[in-house]
């Protein structure tokens, strides 16, 4: 695993350029069930938690299942060998109807890593800082939050560029962002708050009916417990969504809380990290090069003052919200949060 390349290191976030290039495509579910990507899913692993013979480990990648996909961020020479080895298990044309459907970016990709050394979630506006600056130099984008950072991801060919706007942005940030304290919703106050988000957006976005705990776990875990990570994320059940984030050393796993708990209880370790809410997950169809979809959606939540886990698939944009950030919209006076959140000229 080669180290990344350090592009900045304040007091209060750090910001590195991960080596490898990446790769993003995308199998389609339509009518086909899990089984169809059995053999994907050992490759996975194999290529992840080093069974292979070479011991080469990537720094990062995400495996993400939605209801109509599984998408994948991967090292690009990983991502040849999988299509090389599976390919004839799918096809790379809508009109072939007998076999998944493999979509796959024309771009390679580079990823750049902010820390901002707690969850991600806490700082409601990091997402934001970033996406709207490179969304005004038309730099599309993709975005990847884990326990402990956001990974972002441009293409190859913007990279410079894209590292110049994040150096301007973050070398001198010092402030401290204070987390909001917690809330609990009652089932009435919930659906009250959430039809009061997709109400005041001018963006689709739609919300998935189950909500999501975010965990995280060590490599090292996952390479010990194989066995009970396959079976119970991998080839159990049916799941609307999703996502399995590897970054460095750090894995995080974010799911309904229902799978993570048994997860948890077969694991018997005190590896296993959860934030302290569950999760309402929204979402956007988007395309991997669309400018813009990463800082409307960041920007609009973050005007709301709320802290989200931001996921990036092959078709969708994600925006995980905490129950405590429905609380605060739900109290905030409809006046002042329709004047925050007016979409501006």
């Amino acid at each position: 695993m080669a180290d990344a390349e350090t592009i900045i290191t304040t007091r209060r976030i750090a910001v590195s350029l991960l080596p490898a290039p990446y790769s993003i495509f995308s199998i389609s579910k339509g009518e086909y069930g899990r089984d169809t990507c059995l053999p994907f899913n050992w490759f996975l692993m194999s290529e992840i938690f080093s069974l292979k013979s070479s011991g080469a480990e990537p720094n990062f990648f995400q495996y993400s299942e939605t209801d109509k996909e599984y998408s994948l961020i991967f090292e690009r020479d990983s991502c040849q060998t999988f299509l090389s080895s599976y390919g004839t298990h799918f096809s790379t044309s809508s009109q072939c109807v007998d076999k998944p459907l493999l979509q796959q970016s024309e771009h390679t990709w580079r990823a750049i890593e902010i820390f901002v050394g707690v969850s991600a979630s806490v700082d409601s506006g990091i997402v934001r800082s970033f996406a709207v600056p490179l969304a005004e130099r038309k730099i599309p984008l993709l975005v990847v939050s884990t326990y402990s950072s956001d990974l972002v991801l441009v293409p190859e060919h913007v990279l410079d560029l894209a590292l110049d706007i994040i150096r301007s942005l973050f070398s001198n940030v010092s402030a401290e962002s204070p987390a909001r304290p917690a809330a609990s919703l009652t089932v009435g106050s919930r659906k009250k708050a959430i039809d009061s988000l997709l109400n005041r957006t001018n963006e689709k976005i739609s919300m998935l009916e189950t909500s999501v705990a975010v965990s995280r776990v060590q490599k090292s875990t996952v390479r010990q417990h194989m066995n009970a990570f396959m079976k119970t994320l991998f080839f159990s059940g049916d799941h609307r969504a999703f996502f399995f984030t590897m970054c460095d050393q750090e894995v995080t796993i974010i799911a309904e809380a229902s799978l993570l708990s048994v997860l948890a209880s077969q694991l018997e370790t005190q590896d296993f990290l959860f934030t302290d809410q569950l999760w309402h997950s929204f979402h956007r169809q988007a395309e991997p090069l669309e400018v813009g979809v990463v800082s409307n959606l960041s920007s609009y939540f973050a005007d709301l003052g709320l802290s989200i886990f931001y996921l990036s698939t092959f078709q969708d944009a994600f925006i995980l919200v905490g129950e405590e950030g429905l609380q605060h919209v739900l109290a905030e006076p409809s006046s002042e949060l329709q004047a925050r959140t007016a979409v501006k000229p």
